[in-house]
């Protein structure tokens, strides 16, 4: 997968290496992508979108299509959502602090007519300031 960031100076997106093992029609390909904010300085209130081709992630799950060529597989995102504790803002989507996210990706098994190849999706990740 392939993931384009923007951020402010006053935040910043660290990003970690996604981990996605192969796919095998007999066995769900289950990985993760994950990233930290670090905010400096006071406290900033904060929104983190995730936005797919399809448009902007809503909610905690998305389904969408991996494509190589014409190919295409289907894929699942799971949003965990960090631990909500002090210094979140009345909606659990706005975060005032430096925060550790983490999205689980799940190719689902029985899709038997992909063949081998490269398959990708980009994904785009937005701090939005408040």
């Amino acid at each position: 997968m392939m993931l384009c960031v923007t951020a402010r100076a006053d935040c910043i997106i660290q990003l970690n290496t996604p981990v996605l093992p192969d796919y095998s029609a007999t066995q769900a390909s289950v990985g993760s992508l994950s990233f930290d904010v670090l905010c400096s300085g006071d406290p900033i209130s904060y929104q983190m979108q995730l936005q797919t081709s399809n448009g902007a992630f809503q909610g905690l799950d998305y389904q969408g299509l991996l494509s190589s060529g014409s190919r295409t597989l289907f894929y699942s995102i799971y949003n965990v959502l960090p631990d909500l504790g002090a210094g979140v803002a009345p909606s659990p989507t706005v975060f005032n602090s430096s925060r550790h996210f983490a999205y689980t990706i799940e190719i689902p098994a029985g899709q038997w007519q992909p063949t081998a190849g490269v398959y990708q999706a980009t994904l785009t990740l937005n701090l939005m300031v408040q």
